[in-house]
Order: C-alpha cells, then structure tokens, then sequence
C-alpha cells in the first residue's frame, strides 16, 4: 500500500466528509500524473483544459507533466515554469477538477468544502457557485491578472514555524509593506511582502532562532503587491 494511505474493514464513524483545497505553493511537475495515467475520469479533465479556449493556449498538460528532466539545469526550468502566476493557478484547478471527477466516479461527496488561497475558487466550484470550464477561466484570469500586477515589485513569502502573536513585532519593525499573509495555525505563519523585506525577514528569525523557509511561489500574495488584480479580476 502506498505510503501514506491506510485501509480498514472496520464501519466507519458516520461523521462529515469535507474536502480542502490547497493553493498556489503547492504545484510541482508531474502533479496528478499518476490519477491521470491510471483513471479515464481524471485524464479527460486534462483533455477538457487542453481544448479549453482560454487554457487549450497554455497547455497545462504539458507544463504539469513535462517530459523527464535528466539534469537540474532542465528540472529547475520545468518547476520555474509552472511556479509562474498564469501557469500554476489553472494547473493546480486542473489537478482539483481531476481529483473531483474521481471522487464522482467513486460516488464519494463532501458536505463541506473550503480552500486555501487560490484553492478558495476550486471550493466555490464544488459549492456550485459557477460550473467547470468556468472555473478554469476564472483560474487563468487570475494567475494572469496577478502576474500582471506584480510586475512592478519583486514580491516573496516565507513560511515561518511561531505564532502570529511573537512574529508580528518584528514585521512591524521592518514594515516596507511587510504583512502577516496567512495565520495558518499555532505553529505556522506565511509572511508576504517586497523581496528586500521578506530577506530582511529570512535574516531576522534566523538570527533568533525561529524556522522559516521561502515559499515556492511568483510574488506576494495576499499582499499590497498584488492589489492592482483586484479590479480586472472582479470584472471576470
């Protein structure tokens, strides 16, 4: 059995199923290659975003399943290229809406959903709020809009192992549009900011002793950077 994965002959408590949907951050070559290969269901996703007319253009087949890398030199251009804001958020919305299409075939339903980030579009799409080939437009247009409006500042985040409440005096102190982005637990916080902040940030909790590591992702989300993609994305 894969590792990870674990199985049992027991009843199962009659308890909630929910699904969560993760955001950009999370996409990688060769993410959903293995459903794809092994489910018809979850490969016509890929085929559907293939034909699709606003991502048929960016062929999200081939960014997420490029073919293999034999030295670092290829592999870091491959990942480069679907870290980008236009590619990563309809290819992690492909992989959502494949994995969707075969929790379908299994006949397995959520009453509940919620997302992280980008991942909040693929929840609404599970709630009903706007049907399949809608949410890959919306998707593109919002990798593409954000991608935009981050041209002008280089834009970083940096995950970092404390509370809220003992990181928060020291993005203050450095300020230069420096947030806390995502409070994402007890034990974890994302910061965003301008690259020369989330820096001075990486030094700081080095310094004290505070784990922190940058984030795989095109600028600054959830931060002032990325602000000017909210007027053109609302008219989506």
């Amino acid at each position: 059995m894969p590792q990870g994965c674990s199985a049992s002959g027991a009843v199962p408590d009659a308890g909630k199923v929910a699904f969560l949907f993760s955001g950009q951050g999370s996409q990688y070559p060769g993410m959903g290659s293995d459903i794809a290969m092994a489910f018809p269901a979850a490969r016509a996703v890929w085929d559907i975003a293939a034909s699709h007319p606003v991502t048929g253009p960016l062929k999200l087949h081939k960014l997420s399943f490029p073919p293999a890398a034999f030295d670092q030199v290829e592999f870091g251009n491959q990942q480069q290229a679907l870290t980008l804001m236009q590619h990563a958020q309809p290819a992690i919305a492909a992989v959502s809406l494949a994995h969707l299409a075969l929790l379908e075939d299994l006949g397995l339903e959520a009453e509940m959903t919620g997302g992280h980030s980008f991942g909040e579009i693929m929840a609404l799409h599970y709630a009903g709020a706007f049907d399949r080939d809608a949410a890959l437009t919306i998707a593109a247009a919002r990798g593409r809009e954000m991608a935009a409006a981050a041209q002008t500042t280089q834009g970083a985040m940096l995950a970092v192992q404390c509370t809220a409440e003992r990181i928060a005096p020291l993005v203050r102190e450095i300020g230069n549009g420096l947030v806390i982005a995502n409070d994402n637990g007890p034990s974890q916080v994302a910061l965003s900011g301008p690259l020369d902040a989330i820096q001075q940030a990486e030094q700081r909790c080095a310094s004290e002793g505070i784990k922190a590591r940058r984030l795989p992702v095109a600028t600054a989300f959830h931060s002032a950077i990325v602000e000017p993609a909210v007027a053109p994305f609302r008219s989506t």
